[in-house]
């Protein structure tokens, strides 16, 4: 048997070996799980992609199939590498994500917080105005009462003053009156 120029039933085991070989590095590359995607749903082909080369009727040598595996190799290597890349990438946006997601359901909950703070503000600021409402208004109504009261005894007194005025006027006239008749009555003593 020649390594240089093998048969061709030892061309179809190589490429068989080659084959395996570079399935056995595709179904080793991890799939994408559906939160990655954002729970998009992909059918995945349950038959890996395997890159084959045309591999004509005529004899390689040895060196020629060594190279062809070689670059098949490196090619599924380079397509993994991309496809860890791409995965790597993913994680990162997920993390990313993972991260703002839990920032706007700590600022969420914050501004939840605050809304129930500001609502037993509210509520404790209401019932504070209700009660001064109620005591202003017992205030008002009592002072209302008490100028009404004060405006009844201002009448009051301004019409005890006016009789008083009145009574004294009337006194005046009694006391001319009665100086009158007192001077009268001298008068007639002295003439009597």
């Amino acid at each position: 048997m020649n390594l240089l120029m093998p048969s061709e039933s030892n061309d179809s085991a190589i490429n068989g070996n080659a084959q395996s070989g570079m399935q056995k590095c595709l179904t080793s590359i991890p799939e994408p799980t559906k939160w990655l995607l954002n729970g998009a749903e992909i059918e995945e082909d349950p038959i890996p992609y395997v890159i084959r080369r045309p591999f004509p009727a005529k004899s390689y040598n040895y060196e020629e199939i060594e190279l062809l595996r070689k670059n098949d190799f490196e090619s599924l290597i380079y397509h993994a590498n991309e496809t860890e890349g791409k995965l790597h990438q993913l994680h990162k946006q997920h993390d990313g994500l993972v991260a703002r997601y839990d920032e706007a359901k700590r600022e969420n909950l914050s501004v939840r917080l605050e809304m129930e703070q500001y609502k037993q503000e509210t509520l404790t600021l209401r019932k504070q105005l209700s009660r001064f409402a109620v005591s202003w208004c017992c205030r008002l109504d009592r002072l209302t009462g008490e100028q009404t009261e004060r405006q009844q005894n201002l009448k009051e007194w301004m019409y005890r003053t006016e009789k008083c005025e009145e009574t004294l006027i009337d006194l005046r006239r009694m006391k001319e009156k009665l100086s009158r008749q007192n001077t009268d009555f001298e008068q007639q003593v002295r003439y009597i």
